[in-house]
């Protein structure tokens, strides 16, 4: 796959980097999107904790190859349109992972695939709550979705005014987004009634730690 650059305001909330078990650059998804969760079965411990077979393993890892392959062509459409509004961008590769994402079923048993959806809810938290299927079963109200769609609109443009700031260096940068990342969640959150919060809690299933995060 060909190395292609990838517009300043995505690397925000979604970058290049070294897939586990892959050489080479390949687009990182961030947060609640499908890609998300298609490269979150790519991790050793999920799947040992899912229990993959090689076979499945092996299909995961194709899987995310046409992944990568197709959000390349979304980011080469980008240059040759000239296209420089961050939103319609991470909408476009957002669609990508979830077209993606639909394809999970055909690899994973039905255990597998809840097991991979409550592992994804644990690491992407309250901003899993931005998908429409999950505020259905949460049984939001039409105001309740617009609360949370207009924390998700301030954190993007928090993310733009980051993207052109001349004065934030990177550490600054990677502080203040983690911050506006964590008052959206709290936003939702404060969206959700008590029952809504038990529920998407419940929806987590057993707690599982990433190895990463397992301190020595």
């Amino acid at each position: 796959m060909r190395k292609v650059l990838i517009p300043v305001a995505l690397l925000l909330t979604a970058a290049f980097a070294s897939a586990q078990g892959h050489g080479g650059p390949h687009f990182r998804f961030a947060g609640s999107d499908g890609g998300s969760m298609v490269q979150l079965a790519l991790r050793a411990d999920v799947q040992k904790d899912m229990g993959l077979s090689g076979g499945q393993k092996s299909k995961l890892v194709e899987l995310e190859q046409r992944m990568q392959d197709a959000v390349a062509a979304n980011l080469q459409e980008f240059e040759k349109n000239k296209e420089s509004d961050p939103n319609k961008m991470r909408d476009a590769i957002g669609a990508t992972g979830d077209k993606f994402a639909a394809e999970l079923p055909t690899v994973l048993t039905a255990d597998q695939a809840k097991r991979l959806k409550q592992i994804l809810i644990q690491k992407a938290g309250y901003g899993y709550v931005q998908r429409k299927e999950v505020q259905d079963e949460l049984g939001l109200s039409d105001e309740q979705r617009a609360k949370i769609a207009t924390a998700q609109a301030d954190l993007l443009k928090a993310f733009d005014g980051f993207r052109t700031s001349s004065t934030m260096d990177p550490k600054m940068m990677r502080k203040a987004s983690q911050e506006a990342i964590e008052a959206r969640n709290q936003a939702i959150a404060d969206a959700l009634t008590a029952d809504q919060r038990a529920k998407f809690e419940e929806m987590k299933g057993a707690p599982f730690t990433f190895d990463d995060e397992i301190k020595g």
